[in-house]
């Protein structure tokens, strides 16, 4: 039931596999991160743990984060976070508030805001009735 509240979300593990090591592990509360070699070419998939803040739940989404020269590489529909040129700082500040701005008054709501910029772990395994129904809290 919403409460008039919004869940404050928290990006609780970001991983690719993509970057270099020791960069896979994606630390937002960290100032340094992965920077490219070439910042106006940089593709990488990203996995993301979201959970609500005072709660050890989450929930898995992704996305290719890629910068507008590399844009016409990707294949299929994969949700994307599309930068005019890569750097960690900027990254970090998209990331935090493309996720800011998911927040809802009930999880399912923070759901349909995460999947307009990412795509879910339950993708296409139930209704949207159920999804609601399961989530509606």
């Amino acid at each position: 039931m919403p409460t008039g509240r919004k869940i404050t979300l928290l990006p609780r593990s970001l991983t690719s596999a993509d970057l270099p090591d020791p960069f896979w592990e994606i630390d937002l509360l960290k100032e340094q991160g992965y920077e490219a070699p070439d910042p106006a070419r940089v593709k990488f998939q990203l996995s993301l743990d979201i959970g609500p803040v005072g709660s050890a739940a989450a929930d898995t989404f992704q996305c290719i984060v890629v910068t507008e020269e590399l844009k016409s590489t990707l294949r299929g529909n994969a949700k994307i976070i599309l930068m005019d040129t890569y750097s960690y700082g900027k990254f970090k500040e998209n990331i935090l508030s493309i996720i800011a701005n998911c927040e809802a008054d009930t999880w399912y709501g923070c759901i349909v805001n995460l999947r307009r910029y990412f795509s879910w772990e339950y993708e296409g395994m139930y209704s949207e009735a159920e999804i609601r129904r399961l989530n509606d809290r």
